[in-house]
Order: structure tokens, then C-alpha cells, then sequence
């Protein structure tokens, strides 16, 4: 039997008012919001400049369709790697696979098989092409559908509602910018939106008692559902979690009770399901993309291809999409809740800003809804949980995205999840959260665009600002990573200048916000600050909306000693924003979230040289002499003599040999009777790392000054921190020293010898 309808109700004096004003007129508002919506999109796009590169996913699958449309196979070739080698602007960015048959690409071939003609006659603009006709196509269908939910609700004017409806969610949502990205994700939400329409549409709309057009008709054919089963069987292979999307109807129809109907339509998906893998199996040699032993190359790691990929082979990792070995994230209910936060809230995921359509609609339908509705939210808690549960810290996507993008082949379900269209109150709801978002996106840009003009410029003014920070992101276009002292720094806007170890500050700029990770239990934080105006203020605001805290200190000028050393601040422990892991780590990390702001005249600088927890720095200072220095033969002033020595790192700190604390070496020469040394050497690096236990080798040249007797003192130095002899309290090595002047040279052989030293 059909369906029930949820009977139509009204929602007070106000919403019939809002509706009467508006009978007649629904049709071209939706017009005029689209127009809107088209122009500002627009002047955003036109603000921020072409990205200079193709890379990850996209420029995996454009060169998939290239391989396509050319080669006609999605095997990497000698005319694919010819073709990766002479690629302008860093098109040739690939993510590839190892099978049994070779080396192929590494995405799904869904996407590529499609785009392939229209790269053929249009080269690498073809697939926006296909993207936007897709979307085109399915918006038309969800059209079609939501009229005639309208008119079986009996609304008096269903054309003008549905399509007010129809521009709200695709408006009111980050949907649209998506056709310019030439990879899958658009193409997910279309066959998405278009397989659940053509799937519930006779399910939710039956006996309309109007003839209808012919793509309402269409909606009523006996093959529409299992045509509705490929799209969303495609979808599935595209990205597997959306095997809960394809489960929607299976599940719609299990909730009406017509249970017939469910078990057809499973057998048509798994069959649907089963070419598609078995097409992918073939033209790549994987049935999965994401299974398969997989990695990236570009021009500096080299390409496999022709007849000798095996060669490279050895570089392939074996990093499946999921990336977890046990259960273990299901019962970590911290993380679990942390992720489930920015999924709703999150500066660069946030339903609620990047979706404010859907997240309206969520809420629409959890207060009621039907059998087809509670298959299709059932369907998008499934995909969400894939995310939020397994793998909740990277459940939002990589880099150049606007908001949750693998949760964007479920956002149709919220759409399909309404019993009703919504009335005009609950759709005015949705555009104010929009406009709100739409308005910091153009203040971001219109303020800061000249900092940063990358896909997350938009979220540096306004309502974005204010939001919790994503943290997980493996790359956010706009920020800055740095690894100093042993933690990992993230400058997560361009309000300071950061360089290989230091960070510059500039006084009447917004403060940077800086995100520091570290395995250890948090404590002390220390920088050292170089300011030129004598009265500069360094203001630190740690913590979130609910606990902050602020700390303001004087590195004025003034305070500082002779040379660039600088003011030291501490920045004392804090509660921890958050702890979790970090992709390029598997263990937990703490995470400190830090504003920076430098009070003092517009205009002024300062540098901060990040050194980190000094208690750590202090078991840096413990070693064991190896081997110790050994002078030899004639100390002559002007000359050199070679020195060498070993010693073993005794502590369990690393000892780095490129940073900002690095370990180095250096010698002093002392006059005999002066308190100052009268020769310092410049760093004596170490050649590399060197961790607990380990020994490291230094060996350098001491040039000898004007004659005279002196005390030659080698010692280890933590940069930015102390001498070692300061904290063991004795150096790795003290001698006495007689410098001998030059014999001055004569004609012939002969002449008194030089003095030695000891």
C-alpha cells in the first residue's frame, strides 16, 4: 500500500501572514535568490587567484581522463609518464597504484570514464562540462519531485514552493562551487541526488491525479527505481562509505513494510555494485583504488612507467583509506565527540555554515518524518558515522575544499528526508544562516584578500573567525607548518610572516593564530621576542569560547639585551584545546591553540623565535666524552690546527641537527688573565641527528690568534638555550695553550723553530 502522507499543518499567525504576502510570488523570488547567490559566488571567485597547480585528487583525475580520452586505459604508461614530465604547473601531482599487472592510477574510474569525450573536446576545462550538467540533470529531477510532493500536500501553487525549495538547497549550501573542481565530489552529490529521487519518487509521490509532464512520468516507470540503483550503486563505488546512500531505498522500503520491493531493489544495487567493481577490477587491476598498494608521486620522487616500473616499486606504502587496524577508535568517545562538533560547527566543515540548508532540513525531518524519510536519514547518519566514528580524525576531506566534501554525496539525503516541502518561515531560517555566511566569506576576502587568496580565504573575518579550528586537516591552503623544537607549529592564517625558525609579527594586523602539537604532557612554552618599538606589548590569548585566557607582556626595546637575543616569555600551561592524532603521526599528540597579537605602533615588527617547553630543553644536557680532542704538532698564530671529538647523548631527548635548538659545537679562546674570550667560533653543526644513545662526531679547524697564552675551551651548545658547560658544569674539553708567533721567512734554509703548545 502507498504511503500515508504527514497531515499538513500550519505554524502559527506569523508564518500565514509570511505566506500570504508571499502567494503568487514564490516562483520569481527563487529567481532573484538565485541570481544573488550567482553573483556573489561569482565575485568571490573572481577575488581569489586561478590556483597555480593542480594537485592530489584533482590532478589524479584529470590525468585519468587525459589517459582516457588519449590512451584509451587508466594504465600509467611510457606515453603517460611523457605526458606527466612535460606538464606545466604541477599537473603531474599523481596518486598511483601497484597490482599484479602493473602500475596504474589510484582513484575511482567512475569519474574519468565520464569525463573522458568531454576532455576530448574540451581538454582539461571538459570535465567542469560534465559536472555541471550532471548537477543540472539532477537538480531538474528534484524539481520534478519536489512539485509533486507539493501537490500531494495539496499546495495551492507547488511549481513556485518546489522551486524556492530547490534554490535553497542548492543556494544555501556549499553545492555549486564544486562543478569547479575537476575530481568526483560533485559528481557524487548528482548521481546521488538523482539515483534517491528516482528511487523514493514512487515511493513518496504516488497518485499525484495529474498526468503530469514527462519527467513526471518518468518518475513512475516501472524502471525508474533500478535506474535510481545504478546512480547510486556508481556513487558507491566512487567514495564506499556511500554504500549507506545506496541503502536508502532498501531501507525506505523495509520501513513501509513492502518488503518485496526492498529485496529487488538490494539485488538490483549488488548487481549494479558488482559490474561496477568488476569494470573497475579490470581497466586498473584492483577491484578497490583505495585497497590497493598506493602512493604519490610527482617530478621529484620520479614516475613509474614504460617497461621498468619496477624500479620504483620499493616506494610504494601500503595505506589503505581507513587507515586503522582495530576498533579502537569506536570506544575513544572524546575524539568521537570532538569530530562530531566541527561536523556541525567546525571553522572549515561546519554543517551549520556550510550547509545551512541541510542543516535546516535535518531538523525539519527529525521532527517528522516518514518511512522514506527515515530511510534516507538513517542512510545519512551512516555515511556521516563512517567518518565520525572510524575515522574521526580526517572525516572533512584534504586540501582546496569548502566545507564537510565527504559528506557531500549525503547532503541530498537531507533534502529527500523532508515529508512535506517546508513552509516559508523554516526556508527564511535557512538564508539567514546563509547570508551570514556568505557576508564573512565577502568581509574575509575583502579585508585580507590580498594576503591570501587560496580556497580557505574565505574564513578569516566574521562569523568563520570565531568558530573551533579543524586541527586534523592534513592541508589547509593559507597556513604555514613548521617543526621547531620537537613540536609541530601551525600558522593557520597569513598574519605573520613565518620563517625557517622565527615568526614576524607586524603591530595593526589581525593576530595569528598558531596551533602547536607536542606528544608531551603541556607545560611551559617559551619564545623569545625581538621588538623594535620600546614600549611593545605581546598579547597571548590561549584556550575557546568557554575558558580563555589572556596574557600580555612588555618585549619592548628597551628591555632587551645588546644583540638580537631578545625579551624570553614563558607562556604558562593551560588546559589543552584538544588531544588526538595528527596524520602524519599515529600516536596523540596535545594540542595548544595560541592568538598572537603585538601591541605597539602600527606598523612595528617583532620576531619570535619559538624554543618550546624549556623543563624538556633541560634534559638535553647530558652526554658522555668518546673520543676527546688531540693537539698535535706546532700552535702557530695564523695557523690552524685540526681537531676532532666524539661523544655519546646520554639523555633521551633527540639531539637535532637542523633547528632552532639545534645541538652544535663551538671553541673559545681565553687570554690568560681576561674575563671576555678573545675568539669565539661560529656553529659547528652536527651532521645529523642524533638520538639517546647515540654517538655524534664533530670535527673542525681552530684558527690560531696573535701570540700569546691562552685557555682553548670545547664545548656543545643547545642553540637559543645555553652552553653545555653551564649545566654539567665543566665543557667537553679545556687545555692550555702557548701560541708561538710565525717565523718570519728568509732567503735561505734554516732559522730557529716554532714553539709548540701545552
Amino acid at each position: 500500500m502507498p504511503l500515508r502522507s504527514p497531515t499538513t499543518t500550519h505554524e502559527g499567525p506569523g508564518a500565514d501572514r509570511l505566506e500570504r504576502a508571499l502567494r503568487g510570488r514564490l516562483g520569481p523570488l527563487a529567481l532573484l535568490l538565485a541570481l544573488a547567490v550567482a553573483a556573489v559566488l561569482a565575485w568571490l571567485a573572481s577575488q581569489r587567484l586561478p590556483l597555480p597547480e593542480v594537485i592530489a585528487d584533482e590532478g589524479t583525475f584529470l590525468a585519468m581522463a587525459q589517459s582516457l580520452a588519449e590512451d584509451g586505459d587508466l594504465w600509467f604508461g611510457s606515453e603517460d609518464l611523457r605526458r606527466a614530465e612535460a606538464a606545466e604547473g604541477g599537473r603531474a601531482y599523481l596518486i598511483l597504484q601497484q597490482s599484479d599487472r602493473g602500475v596504474s592510477y589510484s582513484k575511482p574510474i567512475v569519474f574519468p570514464l565520464l569525463a573522458a569525450p568531454f576532455y576530448g573536446l574540451l581538454g582539461p576545462t571538459g570535465p567542469w562540462l560534465l559536472n555541471g550538467l550532471a548537477l543540472a540533470l539532477a537538480l531538474s529531477l528534484g524539481f520534478v519531485y519536489l512539485r509533486r510532493l507539493g501537490r500531494r500536500d495539496g499546495d495551492g501553487e507547488p511549481s513556485g514552493r518546489a522551486l524556492l525549495v530547490l534554490v535553497t538547497f542548492a543556494g544555501a549550501a556549499t553545492l555549486v562551487p564544486y562543478v569547479f573542481w575537476r575530481m568526483a565530489d560533485s559528481l557524487q552529490a548528482s548521481f546521488s541526488l538523482a539515483g534517491l529521487v528516482l528511487t523514493l519518487g514512487a515511493l513518496r509521490t504516488p497518485g499525484t491525479g495529474s498526468p503530469g509532464s514527462r519527467w513526471d512520468r518518468l518518475l513512475d516507470h516501472r524502471w525508474a527505481p533500478y535506474a535510481g540503483c545504478l546512480l547510486l550503486a556508481a556513487t558507491a563505488v566512487m567514495r564506499i562509505p556511500n554504500l549507506a546512500l545506496a541503502a536508502v531505498p532498501v531501507m525506505a522500503a523495509v520501513f513501509a513494510r513492502r518488503f518485496r520491493r526492498a529485496a529487488a531493489l538490494a539485488v538490483a544495487l549488488a548487481i549494479c555494485f558488482g559490474l561496477l567493481t568488476a569494470l573497475t577490477w579490470g581497466l586498473t587491476g584492483e577491484p578497490s583504488p583505495y585497497r590497493a598498494q598506493r602512493t604519490t608521486f610527482t617530478s621529484t620522487t620520479g614516475y613509474p612507467g614504460g617497461e621498468a616500473p619496477r624500479v620504483v616499486e620499493e616506494r610504494f606504502m601500503y595505506h589503505p583509506a581507513t587507515h586503522r587496524d582495530s576498533l579502537d577508535r569506536f570506544a575513544d568517545a572524546q575524539e568521537v565527540a570532538y569530530a562530531a562538533g566541527y561536523f556541525f560547527f567546525g571553522r572549515h566543515t561546519g554543517l551549520a555554515f556550510y550547509f545551512p540548508a541541510g542543516f535546516l532540513f535535518l531538523i525539519l525531518a527529525l521532527r517528522r518524518t516518514d518511512a522514506a524519510g527515515w530511510g534516507a536519514l538513517v542512510g545519512f547518519a551512516g555515511a556521516a558515522a563512517f567518518f565520525l566514528l572510524w575515522k574521526p580524525d580526517n572525516y572533512f576531506g584534504g586540501e582546496t575544499f569548502l566545507g564537510n566534501r565527504y559528506i557531500l554525496a549525503a547532503y541530498p539525503a537531507l533534502l529527500l528526508a523532508l515529508p512535506r516541502l517546508p513552509r516559508l518561515r523554516w526556508l527564511a531560517a535557512a538564508w539567514l544562516l546563509a547570508a551570514l555566511s556568505y557576508g564573512s566569506a565577502v568581509a574575509s576576502l575583502a579585508l585580507y584578500g590580498d594576503d591570501d587568496r587560496g580556497s580557505q580565504s574565505h574564513a578569516y573575518a566574521g562569523a568563520f573567525r570565531i568558530l573551533p579550528y579543524e586541527s586534523t586537516a592534513q592541508g589547509l591552503e593559507g597556513r604555514t607548518d613548521r617543526y621547531w623544537s620537537g613540536h609541530f607549529v601551525r600558522f593557520v592564517d597569513p598574519f605573520a610572516d613565518a620563517s625557517r625558525y622565527q615568526v614576524d609579527l607586524e603591530a595593526g594586523r589581525p593576530p595569528t593564530e598558531v596551533m602547536v602539537a607536542h606528544w608531551q604532557p603541556p607545560g611551559v612554552i617559551r619564545v623569545w621576542v625581538d621588538a623594535e618599538d620600546p614600549g611593545a606589548r605581546l598579547e597571548v590569548t590561549e584556550g575557546g569560547p568557554i575558558r580563555r585566557r589572556l596574557t600580555s607582556v612588555a618585549v619592548g626595546a628597551d628591555l632587551q639585551p645588546r644583540g638580537p637575543v631578545g625579551v624570553p616569555v614563558d607562556i604558562e600551561p593551560f588546559t589543552p584545546w584538544r588531544r588526538h592524532g595528527f596524520w602524519f603521526e599515529s600516536q596523540l599528540f596535545w594540542a595548544r591553540f595560541l592568538r598572537l597579537r603585538l601591541d605597539a605602533e602600527a606598523g612595528t615588527r617583532a620576531r619570535i623565535t619559538y624554543i618550546g617547553d624549556p623543563e624538556v630543553q633541560e634534559r638535553t644536557f647530558s652526554y658522555r666524552t668518546v673520543e676527546a680532542p688531540q693537539l698535535d704538532g706546532p700552535v702557530i698564530a695564523g695557523g690552524t690546527s685540526a681537531l676532532g671529538f666524539e661523544v655519546q647523548n646520554t639523555g633521551w631527548s633527540l639531539w637535532r641537527a637542523k633547528d632552532v635548538t639545534a645541538v652544535t659545537a663551538r671553541y673559545r679562546l681565553w687570554m690568560e688573565g681576561e674575563e671576555k674570550p678573545a675568539v669565539e667560533s661560529g656553529r659547528i653543526p652536527l651532521p645529523e641527528p642524533v638520538g639517546p644513545h647515540e654517538n655524534a662526531r664533530f670535527d673542525f679547524e681552530v684558527e690560531w690568534p696573535d701570540p700569546g697564552v691562552y685557555h682553548l675551551e670545547v664545548d656543545l651548545v643547545l642553540e637559543h638555550v645555553d652552553w653545555f658547560a653551564n649545566r654539567v658544569g665543566s665543557p667537553v674539553w679545556r687545555q692550555r695553550v702557548n701560541v708561538a708567533p710565525a717565523v718570519p721567512r728568509t732567503g735561505g734554509a734554516g732559522g730557529d723553530g716554532p714553539a709548540t703548545g701545552g
